[in-house]
């Protein structure tokens, strides 16, 4: 019977935080699921099998699609006798908060990451974990001020595909006492190289439209490196936008990115969420995404523009107020 179970988001500050739940609790009997926010309900419906004395949930933050179904699921695993714990750094409306706080130990803080949370909350004074946590703070809170956050985020980023080899990477590297070595250096090396070459090939593609008075850079993005945000303040410098746009085709979700403007507000619009500087939601366009990675367009750049131009001109307008 496996005692704990972890679910955590796939990206840089899911795996730091995974890695300190684990170390920081002194776990051995656990299994990590990693997933991305919309896919959260059916974790939670798979893990119900399981039956976990223990829960424990990091950087998956709820929007209005997910919230109904996880506090159900969450609900018979509390009464099934398992303790959950959660950490998020997403903002939470607080309808969310009163209900889910009564099955479960809540640990919500916007001014951080999950992992600084994680290592606020259980962890003991270690400067290795500090060193980590900062840098990956330093990435997901877009602010890029931390001299170790471009590898670890880029050397995470690596290994998207298989979260998990990421995970075991880091708890080895922390095992050992290091915050980089040779290996994250040739393989961020390596993904410097590409990403150079992919952002020169963005900057011919990237569309600007204005859009509710706002500047918009909207981009189609067919590769999986460069990170969505190295693309998006890259894509954001160059032609001063005030809402960066990526379409994520393998995904088929939508990436918002702003120094200026609350982009969670446009995202939850479109049934997602997030930050305000950095948000997403999934498009629904599933048949055209794939026709798209096929190599056939079905004009999906108008049908996005479409519900991209609503969600925005619908947010500024429900908050009465300039966004930016």
């Amino acid at each position: 019977m496996v005692e704990t179970i972890i679910i955590t988001h796939k990206d840089a500050d899911g795996v730091i935080s995974a890695a300190l739940t684990i170390l920081c609790l002194h776990l051995t009997n656990f299994k990590v699921f990693f997933t991305e926010p919309p896919d959260l309900p059916a974790i939670l419906r798979k893990i119900m099998r399981i039956r976990p004395r223990r829960i424990i949930i990091t950087d998956v933050g709820l929007n209005e699609s997910t919230f109904k179904d996880s506090l159900e699921y969450l609900s018979y695993l509390r009464d099934q006798g398992a303790y959950i714990i959660w950490f998020d750094h997403h903002i939470w409306d607080n309808a969310w908060i009163s209900k889910i706080s009564k099955i479960a130990e809540l640990h919500i803080d916007k001014t951080t990451c999950s992992a600084g949370i994680v290592l606020d909350s259980i962890c003991e004074e270690n400067e290795l974990l500090e060193k980590i946590t900062r840098a990956t703070c330093s990435a997901d809170l877009w602010l890029f001020d931390n001299i170790y956050s471009p590898w670890i985020y880029r050397y995470i980023a690596y290994y998207e595909d298989n979260p998990e080899e990421a995970l075991s990477k880091v708890l080895n590297l922390i095992k050992k006492k290091e915050i980089l070595n040779n290996e994250i250096l040739h393989i961020v090396e390596d993904v410097i190289d590409k990403e150079l070459a992919l952002l020169t090939k963005y900057s011919s593609e990237v569309q600007v439209r204005d859009i509710c008075s706002y500047k918009v850079a909207f981009l189609i993005k067919r590769h999986r490196l460069p990170q969505t945000s190295i693309v998006a303040n890259y894509l954001g410098s160059i032609t001063n936008a005030d809402i960066v746009v990526i379409v994520n085709v393998d995904s088929c979700s939508i990436s918002l990115r702003s120094k200026k403007c609350n982009v969670r507000e446009i995202a939850r619009a479109l049934g997602g969420g997030g930050h305000a500087r950095a948000a997403g939601a999934k498009l629904g366009m599933s048949f055209r995404c794939l026709a798209l990675k096929l190599g056939i367009n079905l004009n999906i750049q108008s049908a996005i523009e479409k519900k991209l131009k609503r969600a925005i001109c619908f947010t500024k307008h429900r908050v009465k107020e300039e966004n930016c």
